[in-house]
């Protein structure tokens, strides 16, 4: 990060005082070549409920701006429908891609005989290589990892495979020419280690203090999914 930094010191320090003057629009400076950050990546943890609900707010966001997003949930069948996912598919089709894989409903909705740890992992770990293909090919503006920190938390991916994703060097437009671009990379889950924070641009902590299922209400459609 330290190119990084360098380069928004440098924006500052020319445009800024143009900026006030109103020389010197600030989309202009956002849109000149400098301006590359290459990955930056998001964390929204906690225990309390709208961690994915969060993360897809900002894919709208940038579905606004005609930004590409690709949102791959982990740990969440492909069988069983979602609000958000509906809604994705149906209004927001053109700028986001929502994918979700099979043989990876948690082992909490199973029954105990019908896990297949095996089978389990392979898919969680076969998915996350799928996703830091499309990483590296730079075909996405966003990329939204949702629920793979509960996937590493839980012992299912190893952490290393997280962090050596935050070191991948996306392609600008497929060419190895100009191997920078800028790619906003989301991370949602319960809880993760100091080191991912430590790694990460933004982190946003979630807490529970009330929720109607400590009082047996059950999650309600259109609500909670």
């Amino acid at each position: 990060m330290e190119g990084n930094t360098i380069r928004v010191l440098f924006l500052l320090i020319i445009g800024y005082p143009l900026i006030l003057r109103g020389g010197f629009p600030l989309g202009n400076l956002l849109d000149i070549g400098v301006w590359s950050l290459g990955i930056m990546v998001h964390l929204y943890i906690g225990t309390g409920k709208g961690k994915t609900s969060a993360a897809i707010g900002l894919a709208i966001r940038a579905a606004g701006w005609k930004k590409r997003v690709y949102l791959a949930q982990f740990l969440k069948s492909n069988k069983v429908q979602s609000g958000e996912v509906l809604a994705l598919q149906q209004h927001l089709r053109k700028y986001i891609t929502v994918e979700r894989f099979i043989n990876q409903t948690h082992p909490i909705f199973l029954p105990k005989k019908r896990f297949n740890r095996k089978v389990f992992v392979d898919s969680l770990r076969g998915a996350l290589v799928h996703v830091s293909m499309l990483i590296h090919a730079g075909k996405y503006d966003v990329v939204i990892l949702d629920e793979l920190l509960d996937a590493v938390s839980q012992g299912f991916i190893p952490e290393q495979q997280v962090i050596d994703i935050f070191d991948l060097n996306p392609l600008r437009g497929g060419s190895r020419k100009d191997s920078t671009k800028n790619i906003e990379l989301v991370f949602t889950g319960r809880k993760c280690s100091r080191r991912v924070k430590q790694r990460a641009d933004y982190v946003s902590k979630i807490i529970a203090v009330k929720h109607p299922f400590t009082q047996g209400i059950q999650a309600r459609k259109g609500i909670e999914y």
